[in-house]
């Protein structure tokens, strides 16, 4: 076999990935403080921006369901009076047409007989 030079030195050197230096544990534990703090901080504002939105989500719903129920009540106001015209209206032709039913039937006092009243207007009670 053959010999070229370069299998004895590939064979013999050290793969090395690290391309920066050797760090001690201290820098490393605090580059990792560092980093928890910072994203306790980014949390922590994540959290106050969303109570700040939740809070004018919230705002906004209420003020919107105000005024759905302000239109629900003219609304209803509308209708309340429409149905009061129409109610008055339907008893002033009820008791004009009543008061013209009445006029016309004579009034008879009920008649007693045997221990009964009975009403000339109605049937009589069978026996």
């Amino acid at each position: 076999m053959t010999n070229h030079g370069w299998e004895d030195n590939y064979n013999n050197v050290e793969l090395s990935f690290d391309t920066y230096p050797p760090e001690n544990s201290s820098s490393i534990e605090s580059l990792l403080r560092d980093a928890i703090a910072t994203n306790d901080a980014i949390l922590q504002s994540q959290e106050t921006l969303l109570r700040s939105l939740e809070n004018q989500d919230a705002t906004a719903m209420l003020q919107q369901c105000k005024a759905e129920q302000q239109n629900e009540k003219s609304a209803i106001n509308v209708l309340d009076s429409i149905l009061i015209d129409e109610v008055n209206q339907y008893f002033t032709i009820e008791v004009g047409a009543r008061g013209e039913v009445f006029e016309s039937q004579p009034i008879v006092p009920p008649v007693m007989q045997e221990y009964m009243f009975e009403d000339p207007m109605w049937p009589p009670t069978p026996p």
